[in-house]
C-alpha cells in the first residue's frame, strides 16, 4: 500500500487493476492529406509495426497491432514512393497515388533456404545462435549520448473485483470506521486512461549512471472523474502529513513486516493548482525505465535469451531485411515461460525482431503467501532494431502486460517518534484489508529519427519542470490531425472518462 496522495487511488486500491476489452476493425477512411490502410499477409492476416517509409522526405511510420496505419501526405505528389518493410517478407514500395487507391497492402512471406542466406559453412546450431546475442550485446548497441524524436502510447486499465475493509480500531479521532467505509464506498471499482506523447528524449550514460531528458511536442490524455466527494478524504489524510513532526514518522505493519512509508500530498496539492499540467519528472522516470526493455538485460522479460537451456529453438530459415541477412529462429518452451520468434543478423548476432509472449498455460511470478497473491498472467511482446552505421538501434517496441494482486490480511497504520533505543509508538490504526484487483497495461514506443549527439548538447537540454496535457473525455484522433502516430485501434478510440 502508498500512501502518498498524489492520488486518491493510489491510497485506496494499491494502484492495481484488469482490461477486458474486444479489439474490432478500423474503418479504411481517406482524406487529401493523409491515407489510412491496412499491412496484411497474402491470406489476410494483418502485419502488426510493419515499418513503413517515404522516400521523398525521409519520414516514417508504423503500422499498428492490428496492422492499420495511417500517412501524413500534406507536400507530397503521388508519385512519391512508400517502402513496406516487414522481417521474413518481401519488401514491397507503393506510390503515393497507388496508396489512395488502394489502402490495403499485401505483403508477401520471404523465407529463404539457408543455402541461399550463407555463403559458406553449415548453419549453427539455432541455440548457439541465440547465445551470441547477449554475448555481442555490448559490441552491437550503441551507448554514445542520444537525442531521439519519438511517439509514445500508454495504455492502463484497472479494476478492483473486490474492496472489503473491516476496521478494528484507532487512536486518531478523524480516522474511525465511518471514513473507511466512506472509502470502500467511493473506491472507483473500473478505471482506464491513456497518454500519448510526442516530443524528443535525450540520453546520456556515463560509468556511474544513465541521465535522461524528454522534451514535449504535444501530449494527450484521458480525463479522470473529478474527485470532490473524497476532499474529505484527502483532507484527513493530508492533515495527519502536516502533523507529523521532526523525528516523528509512519509505518505500515502486517504480521512482522513492516516498513516505513512517506505520508506526502505536496503534488496532489501541484496538481490541483497546474490544472493540465502534468510534472515532467514522474513520466521521465516512467518511459527511462520502460525503454529499459530495450537494453534486453532484464533476466526475466528476455529469459530465452539469457537461460536458453529452458527453450526448444528451430532453425526456420533465413531473410534479408535492411541489407542484411538474418536468421529466423522459432522457440518454445521446456521449463521457460515464453514462445515466439527472433530474427538474428548472420553477421554481428544483433537481435534485430523480436515478437513473443507467454506459452499457453504459462504465466510468469505467481506468488501466493501470507495472505499477499501477486500473478503476472499476460506478456506479449514486439520489438525492432535499426541498424545505422555497423550499430543497432531501437527502432520501436510495444510490451502488454496483465497482472491480479490480492491482499487479505490484518493491517496497521502506525506514527511513532525516533528515540536512543526504542522508537515510542504514538499513534496506531488497526484493520483487515480483503482486496483483489488486476491491472492490464502496454505501451508502444515508436522511433521517427534517431542521432548521436555530444555530452555538451545532451547538458544544453533544457528540461521543463511540467509539460502540458490536452485532457479529453474521450479518445479524439482529430487532435493528431498532421502528425505521424501510431494508428489507433478500435479499442483506444471507445477510450471515454469513466463516469460512474
Amino acid at each position: 500500500l502508498n500512501f502518498n496522495f498524489m492520488s486518491l487511488t493510489q491510497l485506496k486500491t494499491g494502484l492495481f487493476f484488469l482490461l477486458f476489452s474486444t479489439f474490432l476493425k478500423v474503418g479504411i477512411a481517406q482524406s487529401l492529406e493523409e491515407i489510412n490502410g491496412q499491412v496484411t499477409t497474402q491470406q489476410n492476416e494483418p502485419l502488426p509495426y510493419t515499418t513503413i517509409f517515404i522516400i521523398s522526405n525521409q519520414k516514417g511510420a508504423i503500422s499498428n497491432e492490428d496492422g492499420y496505419f495511417n500517412l501524413n501526405t500534406e507536400g507530397l505528389l503521388p508519385s512519391d514512393s512508400v517502402r513496406f518493410q516487414y522481417v521474413g517478407y518481401q519488401e514491397q514500395s507503393f506510390s503515393i497515388g497507388q496508396l489512395k487507391n488502394n489502402p490495403i497492402v499485401k505483403l508477401t512471406e520471404k523465407i529463404n533456404q539457408l543455402g541461399e542466406v550463407l555463403v559458406f559453412g553449415l548453419p549453427p546450431n539455432p541455440e548457439t545462435i541465440i547465445k551470441q546475442v547477449i554475448k555481442n550485446l555490448d559490441k552491437n548497441y550503441s551507448k554514445q549520448p542520444f537525442q531521439k524524436n519519438l511517439f509514445i502510447r500508454e495504455r492502463n486499465s484497472q479494476t478492483i473485483k473486490n474492496l472489503e475493509i473491516d476496521y478494528k480500531k484507532s487512536s486518531i479521532n478523524q480516522v474511525d470506521e465511518n471514513l473507511f467505509k466512506e472509502i470502500e464506498k467511493k473506491t472507483p471499482k473500473y478505471m482506464t486512461w491513456y497518454t500519448d506523447f510526442l516530443g524528443d528524449a535525450y540520453q546520456l550514460k556515463t560509468e556511474d549512471e544513465t541521465k535522461f531528458k524528454l522534451t514535449a511536442e504535444r501530449v494527450v490524455g484521458l480525463k479522470q472523474d473529478e474527485l470532490t466527494e473524497t476532499e474529505n478524504i484527502e483532507k484527513i489524510f493530508g492533515d495527519l502529513a502536516r502533523n507529523t513532526k521532526e523525528g516523528e514518522y509512519w509505518k505500515i505493519k502486517t504480521g512482522i513486516v513492516s516498513t516505513k512509508i512517506d505520508l506526502d500530498i505536496e503534488d496532489t496539492t501541484k496538481n490541483k493548482v497546474a490544472g493540465n499540467m502534468q510534472k515532467m519528472e514522474y513520466f521521465v522516470k516512467n518511459i527511462n525505465g520502460q525503454l529499459g526493455f530495450a537494453t534486453l538485460k532484464n533476466e526475466d522479460q528476455w529469459e530465452f535469451l539469457h537461460n536458453p537451456r529452458k527453450y526448444n529453438f528451430t532453425l526456420v530459415g533465413g531473410s534479408r531485411f535492411n541489407g542484411e541477412n538474418v536468421y529466423i529462429i522459432d522457440f518454445e518452451p521446456k521449463s521457460g515461460d515464453f514462445t515466439g520468434r527472433v530474427y538474428i543478423s548472420t553477421d554481428s548476432y544483433a537481435l534485430v525482431r523480436a515478437d513473443y509472449h507467454y506459452a499457453p498455460e504459462k504465466t510468469g511470478t505467481d506468488v501466493h503467501l501470507l495472505g499477499i497473491g501477486y500473478t503476472k498472467s499476460g506478456f506479449d511482446a514486439s520489438i525492432n532494431f535499426e541498424k545505422v552505421e555497423n550499430k543497432y538501434y531501437l527502432k520501436y517496441f510495444s510490451k502488454k502486460e496483465t497482472t491480479a494482486y490480492s491482499v487479505e490480511r490484518k493491517i496497521s497504520l502506525i506514527k511513532k517518534r525516533e528515540r536512543f533505543l526504542f522508537d515510542k509508538e504514538l499513534e496506531e490504526v488497526k484493520l483487515a484489508l480483503n482486496l483483489a484487483m488486476s491491472d492490464e497495461s502496454s505501451i508502444e514506443i515508436f522511433i521517427f529519427n534517431h542521432q548521436n549527439i555530444t555530452q555538451e548538447k545532451f547538458s544544453s537540454i533544457k528540461q521543463e519542470e511540467y509539460m502540458k496535457v490536452i485532457y479529453v473525455d474521450q479518445f479524439d484522433d482529430q487532435l493528431w490531425k498532421g502528425y505521424s502516430i501510431i494508428q489507433p485501434t478500435e479499442q483506444m478510440k471507445s477510450y471515454k472518462k469513466v463516469t460512474e
